[in-house]
């Protein structure tokens, strides 16, 4: 049945789930701790977690990357024949097997043929959207000062960008029952050393407030946790690993602000 089986019960993981899962797979240590969020990810059948599958094929684990390429052909993601035919002249006949495997289901996909499009069509128009401005954001930490809090403004603005139900462009907002402010906190940066890694933990809080009063209407947070084997743990590496931590916790907080903000169209 492979490394997968049989995928039972296939389900979509709620936005904290995948957030969290996504990020175990692509950063956990050991390579155990990778594989099993990989197939915990693939078992969901979430669509979103495609881009995550394709950074997995990188994996230095071999069947990590052979489990990520089975879910992409699992998910039916077109997007995902490029990287997979890089991926058949990998080192390991396993990992090869099973691009070839979802390469074969993808090609199968792609080449079904379209509907004839029809002469007459009704156009349907775009959903709009729901409009936000990042306000201010702050670090509520002793660690990192305000460079990092510059730098949760800058993660925030690029996780709303890729949303599609999201416009940071508030000149084409139509009144103000759409559009919303978001005011961002670190709320802890703290490191943990144990006998085999050392942990860096970030949390931050994003707080919805409508557009030009203000007036508080929801509070999402978003956490996480980027583990170092100690034997590779260099003081120089903490900022930038506080950042992949801070990025961690953005795109799951952010999972959830999407969700509440979804809901607010017009």
């Amino acid at each position: 049945m492979g490394v997968l089986g049989a995928l039972p019960g296939a389900r979509v993981a709620r936005a904290d789930q995948l957030a969290e899962l996504t990020d175990t797979m692509l950063k956990g240590k050991p390579a155990r701790t990778r594989l099993i969020a990989a197939i915990a990810l693939a078992r969901s059948g979430d669509v979103r977690a495609v881009r995550a599958f394709i950074g997995a094929l990188q994996d230095e684990d071999k069947t990590v990357r052979g489990v990520a390429a089975s879910a992409l052909g699992n998910l039916g993601d077109v997007r995902a024949i490029a990287p997979l035919e890089r991926l058949v002249a990998d080192p390991e006949q396993f990992v090869r097997d099973k691009a070839s495997e979802a390469l074969s289901k993808l090609r199968a996909l792609s080449a079904r043929p379209r509907e004839a499009v029809p002469k007459e069509i009704t156009r349907i128009a775009a959903p709009k959207k729901t409009y936000v401005t990042v306000k201010s954001t702050f670090n509520r930490t002793a660690a990192g000062g305000k460079p990092l809090a510059g730098k949760l403004k800058e993660l925030l603005e690029k996780e709303l960008v890729d949303s599609e139900a999201v416009s940071l462009d508030m000149t084409k907002r139509e009144g103000v029952g759409s559009s919303f402010t978001i005011d961002g906190a670190i709320t802890d940066i703290s490191k943990k050393t144990s006998p085999l890694f050392v942990e860096v933990t970030c949390s931050v809080k994003l707080v919805v407030g409508t557009y030009p009063d203000g007036r508080v209407v929801t509070m999402v947070t978003g956490g996480a946790t980027v583990q170092t084997p100690i034997k590779a743990w260099r003081p120089t590496m903490e900022k930038g690993v506080q950042l992949d931590a801070l990025a961690g916790a953005v795109k799951g907080a952010n999972q959830s602000l999407v969700g509440f903000l979804s809901k607010q169209r017009p």
